[in-house]
């Protein structure tokens, strides 16, 4: 499965495998190990069966307590998945629906910074993604672009994937959401309107901060928390 193509379900517009891709190393990235999505509450009973079906077993839900609540996720209640809810963005999620504090001026900014409020979030995420090496892993948000794109980005990193196609698995969210993007837009303060898009600048900024700020992907999940051999597993779960 290329990173053009989507895993075919009814409810959802942003479903797909990560995996498939080449790597500095000349492996490839595993395919049914990670698989990222957007909002999965509109899930028919034939897509969750199509998903129990794909081999996901874990589903990591990235959005913050309001969100789960307006719109649950239907894999919540599925019995053969184990459901986690980890809110990515935190705080500065509150920031942006209160109007109070500084925004983010651009989604790059917003990646950029929580880079430095999501670290034990980030944590949270990589260990649960560690417990069964062979499980398939679902992660999503509600546009699977933001949290969900940046959780891909360190993946694929980690795997030693090319810069170039990190950057077009990110961007390609655009125009798989450009049917939904109006329903965004009337959800949403006409002013935040710049946080719709996937621009690749977006994610390039993301690339370039773990490099240079933080010393490469590695050493920023060691800052996280995370054990070298726990670095190493999570490498190795995900290439072959």
């Amino acid at each position: 499965m290329a990173y053009k193509d989507r895993i075919n379900l009814d409810g959802t517009h942003n479903a797909r495998d990560i995996g498939g891709y080449p790597t500095a190393d000349n492996k490839t990235t595993k395919l049914k190990r990670f698989v990222r999505t957007d909002g999965l509450h509109d899930l028919t009973d034939d897509d969750v069966k199509k998903l129990l079906e794909y081999g996901v077993s874990v589903d990591i839900d990235l959005r913050g307590t309001d969100e789960v609540a307006r719109t649950s996720d239907r894999l919540q209640s599925v019995p053969a998945i184990k459901y986690v809810n980890i809110n990515l963005l935190g705080h500065i999620m509150d920031v942006i629906a209160s109007g109070n504090g500084d925004v983010p001026k651009s989604l790059g900014d917003m990646y950029i910074a929580t880079l430095k409020s999501g670290q034990e979030y980030f944590k949270q995420i990589f260990k649960l993604m560690l417990e069964d090496k062979n499980a398939t892993v679902l992660f999503h948000c509600s546009a699977g672009k933001d949290r969900t794109g940046m959780v891909a980005a360190m993946l694929l990193m980690l795997a030693g994937v090319e810069e170039q196609t990190i950057i077009e698995d990110y961007a390609i969210s655009a125009r798989y959401l450009s049917p939904i993007m109006d329903q965004f837009s009337v959800e949403n303060d006409a002013s935040l309107s710049h946080f719709l898009n996937s621009d690749a600048e977006n994610i390039k900024m993301f690339i370039d901060a773990i490099n240079k700020d933080y010393g490469g992907i590695e050493a920023y999940l060691k800052l996280c928390g995370l054990r070298d051999e726990e670095i190493t597993n999570l490498r190795a779960s995900f290439v072959e």
